[in-house]
């Protein structure tokens, strides 16, 4: 199914605002504001050394005001958790995590990533990742499908963009 035919869909962006990615944020966020107009019920998580839920309906093209420092990819999967567990049960859930993989500690992100858990409040969640850059490390992708995606098998478990 298309994001656009499952318009009652909770919809959550989990953006990376780190410093690697301030090359790429003005695009992105562009891009991801164009889907915030689109679409209702629709919300925003920055990461980088912390993370947050952006109470704008806009993301700011300054990516300074998402802190923009090192790159703490459990801090904003840590964020979604809370997050989704305060919506209550929900029956479709879109989440479309953006990063470059450039995680602060590349030699123990796939371990951490096996100690999250899908979200027991949500019945099927189609979890999509786009990877910026050539850099990024597809395993993240198939480990976070792994542990959140139990919607449409057709869907891709990454989409890589590259410079």
């Amino acid at each position: 199914m298309c994001i656009r035919d499952r318009d009652k869909s909770v919809k959550i962006g989990l953006l990376d605002s780190s410093v690697s990615m301030s090359g790429h944020w003005r695009h992105l966020v562009r891009a991801w504001n164009k889907i915030l107009e689109k679409f209702t019920n629709t919300h925003t998580i920055t990461f980088s050394s912390g993370s947050k839920v952006v109470k704008e309906k806009v993301v700011s093209e300054d990516i300074n005001k998402y802190e923009c420092g090192g790159t703490e990819i459990m801090a904003g999967f840590l964020k979604l958790e809370s997050f989704v567990k305060k919506l209550g049960d929900i029956d479709d859930l879109v989440v479309t995590f953006v990063s470059d993989g450039a995680d602060n500690d590349s030699s123990t992100i796939r371990d951490r990533i096996k100690t999250l858990k899908p979200f027991p409040n949500v019945k099927n969640i189609t979890f999509m990742c786009v990877a910026v850059g050539n850099q990024f490390p597809t395993f993240m992708s198939m480990d976070l499908r792994q542990v959140f995606h139990n919607g449409n098998q057709s869907v891709p478990a990454v989409f890589i963009v590259q410079d």
